[in-house]
């Protein structure tokens, strides 16, 4: 069983219940890298293929929910001007911190439950990251959060969002409903990547040309 499918399960009987905060502090005090966000394939390949989706080479302030411990924090740092990341366990957070610790002048990570909100201080963004994060939460947090991510994008950011597409107990959506969720609410795709794993959506603010009529090739 791989440890995506070792997670515990949610009650039968609310199988929409946002997963406990208390399970994410026992996954990291266990080990530093429980999902081995920094050893594994899957995670380096999803990585890779979200950057090479980004349709602009340069942000100049980007917000990432939920960054675990700092691994696509810094990727997302070598194209962004300044990165805010929110992350709910505080483990968690201190292990980016020292992993962007080369960084830290441009990049703020805050100990930040993403179900309390996703806009803090009023703060602007042109970039938006939720990867592997949405799936945790129940359906009015998740309502919200989608509300606000096309706030966002309507306040000119790009947001990409990516998720495991396959079904996990321990989860209250599959990756697949999240995007649907998504795509209701901010409309259709710039972009999309899907295979057997992973699904990856863009969706830019209203009236942006995409990568080949900004570039003036289309």
């Amino acid at each position: 069983m791989t440890d995506r499918e070792q997670e515990p399960t949610v009650p039968a009987d609310d199988q929409r219940s946002s997963v406990d905060p208390e399970y994410f502090r026992s996954m990291y005090a266990d080990s530093d890298d429980p999902w081995g966000f920094a050893e594994r394939w899957y995670e380096t390949r999803k990585y890779d293929i979200t950057m090479s989706l980004l349709p602009a080479p340069r942000y100049e302030r980007a917000l990432e929910l939920g960054s675990s411990i700092g691994v696509l924090s810094a990727l997302l740092a070598q194209r962004c001007g300044s990165l805010v990341c929110l992350e709910l366990d505080p483990r968690a957070a201190e292990l980016a911190r020292t992993r962007l610790g080369a960084v830290a002048d441009r990049v703020a990570v805050h100990v930040s439950d993403i179900a309390d909100g996703i806009e803090p201080d009023g703060d602007r963004f042109d970039l938006v990251v939720a990867s592997e994060v949405l799936y945790y939460l129940d359906d009015p947090q998740l309502t919200a959060i989608t509300e606000a991510l096309d706030r966002h994008r309507h306040a000119g950011a790009t947001v990409i969002a990516a998720h495991w597409r396959h079904h996990v107990s321990a989860y209250p959506w599959t990756g697949d409903e999240v995007h649907q969720r998504l795509r209701t609410v901010l409309g259709p795709t710039q972009a999309t990547y899907t295979d057997d794993d992973v699904v990856i959506d863009v969706f830019t603010p209203p009236g942006t040309d995409w990568v080949g009529k900004a570039g003036g090739l289309a």
